[in-house]
């Protein structure tokens, strides 16, 4: 099952998905608010109503997951469906995971600031507008550490483009709970296997070193593998070597 990170769709795992081809029964789902999915309720936009929300698709789909690859948030989503929807048996790929509260000036005013967005139109209706200027989203896109070919790039536009999409992204932000979901790692009983980036310019190296940290104390750190020269989408610059990691 693969779960992609904030303000993504399913678009990120297209590479992925050719190169692993007919070797696995891969799903791949918009997160609510992303892409062409539904928001939830402000009051459910949390990892763990999004992990709940995943767990009653997939009940209805009859469907058993025996491996999540979540790639950022979709990482905190995987490991809160182990947690608290799933049984431990289930194993967990973390693509340059967001699994720790973040730290600074980024921890304190990340959720107020996009929870003012989300509340306010025309703050949205202004993201849009940017993204429709030349080269934003490419700009936004290189900050990330990964390289970008043109059509990634006018994916990303096409969703940044649509203030549902924009609008879900920041209620998602708004209400993301790392401070909680940090102290419950210790009650992971899944393996967890990392796979980062070292470029990632959005998940620095000292916040990654915190993730490493919390899985190993909590004994469910089942492999810590870098990709050297790959940024923070690293499973979208190199599938090839994401894919060898999920073999």
């Amino acid at each position: 099952l693969l779960l992609h990170g904030a303000g993504a769709s399913t678009h990120s795992w297209r590479g992925l998905l050719d190169v692993l081809g007919g070797e696995v029964d891969a799903i791949a789902v918009d997160l609510p608010g992303h892409g062409f999915s539904t928001p939830l309720p402000a009051a459910r936009s949390d990892s763990l109503g999004f992990a709940t929300a995943l767990g009653a698709l997939l009940e209805r789909l009859g469907l058993e997951p025996v491996l999540l690859v979540g790639h950022s948030a979709g990482a905190a989503v995987a490991v809160r469906y182990v947690l608290d929807v799933a049984p431990a048996a289930v194993s967990v790929l973390a693509i340059n995971g967001a699994l720790v509260a973040l730290g600074g000036f980024a921890g304190r005013w990340f959720a107020p600031a996009a929870r003012m967005v989300a509340e306010r139109g025309p703050l949205v209706r202004l993201i849009v507008h940017q993204a429709r200027r030349p080269g934003a989203v490419a700009r936004l896109l290189e900050s990330t550490g990964s390289r970008f070919t043109e059509a990634d790039i006018a994916l990303y536009r096409r969703l940044l483009l649509r203030e549902a999409h924009v609008w879900g992204v920041m209620r998602m932000m708004a209400n993301w709970d790392l401070p909680l979901l940090e102290p419950r790692l210790s009650e992971v009983a899944s393996p967890v296997h990392l796979l980062d980036g070292e470029a990632d310019r959005t998940l620095r190296e000292s916040y990654r070193r915190r993730v490493r940290e919390r899985l190993a104390a909590a004994g469910v750190l089942a492999s810590d593998v870098g990709l050297e020269k790959l940024g923070h989408l690293a499973h979208e610059e190199a599938p090839e070597r994401v894919a060898t990691e999920i073999r």
